[in-house]
């Protein structure tokens, strides 16, 4: 497909990937077009960097974003807005830029060793009573 649509110097298929951040460093944003997830470890990974993610209303990912415009979610199957996205990311690439980093904060904030420790503690806790 890729060589059909002539649009093979833009796009890389890497399969496995045995150092992700090595990888996705390369790129430019993440696209996640899963039609399946809970919370896909490989978002989370391009979040951490601060690549501007696109990705599909799936699993946890309409919690995690939480309304943030910073993540924009697309249904499933939703080709056409996927690329809709994916045109204004590139067409304000400042705007982009500023949405990766922001990215990279929320994965901290919510990802970081304090906060889930800190919700681990109070999972237990009511386990507990």
């Amino acid at each position: 497909m890729v060589d059909q649509a002539g649009v093979r110097e833009l796009v890389k298929h890497a399969g496995e990937v045995d150092k992700p951040y090595e990888m996705l460093r390369q790129g430019h944003v993440f696209l996640l077009t899963s039609r399946i997830e809970g919370c896909p470890n490989a978002l989370i990974e391009a979040m951490n960097i601060g690549l501007p993610c696109i990705a599909t209303k799936v699993g946890d990912l309409p919690a995690l974003a939480n309304g943030e415009a910073d993540l924009p979610l697309v249904d499933h199957g939703d080709v056409e807005g996927m690329v809709n996205v994916l045109e204004k990311v590139f067409t304000h690439w400042s705007d982009a830029r500023v949405m990766g980093g922001n990215l990279r904060k929320l994965c901290r904030k919510r990802f970081s060793s304090e906060h889930l420790g800190s919700k681990l503690v109070s999972l237990l806790a009511k386990r507990a009573h």
